[in-house]
């Protein structure tokens, strides 16, 4: 068997030409705070003269940790997601972990894949928005690994779930636009679609709630489908109006 003309540098190789011990090396490696500076320095400089990278699989292993987190949306481009993924990488900078972003497409088919590739323990834990996937699923699918739901379909999966408040929301936009003195609006993204049935609905139940309080008649007020909701489908819904209708004093999107 030939030998390789240029083996791979191991920390035995650092450890030898820096003077030290390979457990040195590796709490320099591993960012252990209680290395003399001058010694963490020697280090450095020998791990970049001999070329040495960590082997991080092996890291992995001993600790039982991937340090990758899993992000999974039904589209990236909605604003919304797209800020949320920002939000989410910006944090997992900070924690020193690596953020990976799948895009299900509203589909249950994928959701239920990206799900089942994360069981291998590839990830140390999974946020997801599902659209098409049931509590029952979930409960059943037990990855072993923490997983955060965000939105508003699901709320019997018994795990830990992040939402706001539509009902409260939705009232709160009323009042606002009823404040400013608002005759009359339109209510864009009252759909009732599997992406959008469950949100769609809190929010419209809030908009009807603050103007029945107000003594607005539901005579004041027109709704226009749009889904999903993005930018495209939201411009179409209203521009299929503008020619047809009286355009209102406000609208709500």
């Amino acid at each position: 068997m030939t030998k390789r003309k240029n083996p791979r540098p191991n920390m035995m190789d650092v450890a030898k030409k820096a003077g030290v011990s390979q457990r040195t090396v590796s709490n320099v490696v591993r960012n252990y705070q209680h290395v003399a500076p001058q010694t963490r320095e020697r280090v450095l400089k020998t791990i970049a003269e001999v070329g040495y990278r960590p082997n991080n699989a092996a890291r992995q292993l001993r600790s039982g940790r991937t340090k990758f987190i899993a992000l999974a949306v039904p589209d990236i481009t909605w604003p919304y997601f797209s800020m949320l993924a920002q939000a989410i990488q910006t944090e997992a900078n900070r924690l020193g972990l690596t953020l990976i972003v799948r895009e299900t497409k509203g589909s249950a088919n994928v959701e239920r894949q990206t799900l089942e590739n994360f069981y291998t323990g590839s990830v140390d834990g999974l946020i997801i928005s599902p659209i098409e996937l049931s509590g029952q699923e979930l409960r059943e699918l037990d990855l072993g690994i923490p997983v955060v739901l965000l939105g508003e379909r699901i709320h019997d999966a018994g795990l830990l779930h992040l939402s706001i408040d539509n009902i409260g929301a939705a009232r709160q936009m009323m009042d606002h636009i009823l404040d400013r003195g608002a005759k009359s609006f339109w209510i864009v993204g009252d759909s009732d679609t599997m992406a959008t049935r469950s949100a769609g609905k809190l929010r419209k139940q809030g908009f009807i709630e603050a103007a029945s309080l107000r003594g607005v008649n539901e005579n004041a007020w027109m709704q226009l489908p749009a889904s999903p909701w993005t930018l495209g489908n939201g411009y179409q819904a209203v521009s299929s109006q503008l020619g047809t209708s009286t355009p209102p004093d406000a609208i709500i999107c």
